[in-house]
């Protein structure tokens, strides 16, 4: 793939409010600006592995978008933006706990597509294959 990945942002001019799991928050006094990094979380656990160019496409569309989940009691829940991460974590039986594994290239690169399909469905621009 060839991108660096953000893992951390770091803006000295302003305040940090907060770190969450993917995001970073910075007060700009009557604002605040959101950093969406290339971190991703699964199962509530952050992972060790960043997706490259992750956070590049993320705006609140996007977030929304993926941040949905089923609404049929009893059914499992789509998980659009980290299917490949969620189904290759239970099928090597990791314990859902931390500390999390290293993810391979392929999981990371199909993970990677799916952002990216949803950037594409979501706005009609951006790169659909690398």
């Amino acid at each position: 793939m060839g991108e660096q990945s953000l893992i951390q942002s770091t803006l000295s001019e302003w305040p940090l409010l907060s770190r969450g799991k993917v995001r970073d928050v910075y007060d700009l006094g009557k604002t605040v600006l959101i950093v969406a990094t290339d971190r991703m979380s699964c199962f509530g656990v952050i992972l060790p592995t960043a997706i490259p160019g992750k956070g590049r496409g993320t705006d609140a569309r996007l977030l929304s978008l993926l941040a949905v989940r089923g609404s049929k009691p009893g059914r499992p829940q789509p998980r659009f933006d980290k299917q490949y991460v969620g189904d290759y974590l239970e099928s090597i039986g990791w314990n859902k706990q931390p500390p999390a594994l290293e993810l391979p290239s392929p999981v990371v690169e199909s993970t990677l597509l799916k952002y990216r399909e949803a950037l594409y469905r979501l706005t009609g621009t951006g790169i659909m294959n690398p």
